[in-house]
């Protein structure tokens, strides 16, 4: 009799076990670790060279909204956040005003947040992606804004 109680109740705590592991609650979204380090303090990252070429790609790049020149420019009409130039980048949206750059902190700024996977608020860019920056380009904009964020 204990060992047919003791066969029923484990079959009932890997019935219980199996179907956590079927249907887990896992809690809401989580921010991926972001740090404010830079990822390779022995290569400097150009804004010239590296960042404006990033935005302005044909394909997952920044300007077919944020370029007041180009199109629709939505990003540039919702946002008033135009890519163009280092000066126009610096300058911020009407929300992001001086966070889409915190230069030294990556991680607290807009620009870098809304790359990524877990933005803060509204939508990852770009909004037309996939292609969304690579984990290589990500991190190239979050060095270069660890090392400053300055115009080269």
């Amino acid at each position: 009799m204990k060992r047919a109680f003791f066969g029923a109740a484990l079959v009932g705590c890997i019935a219980v076990l199996m179907g956590g592991c079927m249907d887990p609650d896992v809690g809401p979204l989580q921010v991926p670790f972001c740090t404010n380090v830079d990822t390779d303090p022995d290569v400097s990252v150009s804004f010239t060279e590296d960042i404006l070429p990033l935005m302005h790609r044909s394909v997952g790049g920044c300007m077919g909204c944020h370029d007041p020149t180009v199109g629709d420019a939505v990003g540039v009409a919702v946002s008033g956040l135009d890519l163009r130039t280092f000066n126009s980048l610096m300058a911020g949206g009407a929300n992001s005003a001086s966070t889409i750059v915190v230069p030294g902190a990556p991680c607290d700024s807009v620009l870098y947040r809304k790359l990524t996977t877990a933005p803060g608020s509204g939508a990852r860019m770009p909004k037309n992606g996939p292609p969304f920056f690579t984990p290589d380009e990500l991190m190239l904009v979050h060095d270069w804004i660890a090392e400053g964020g300055l115009e080269d």
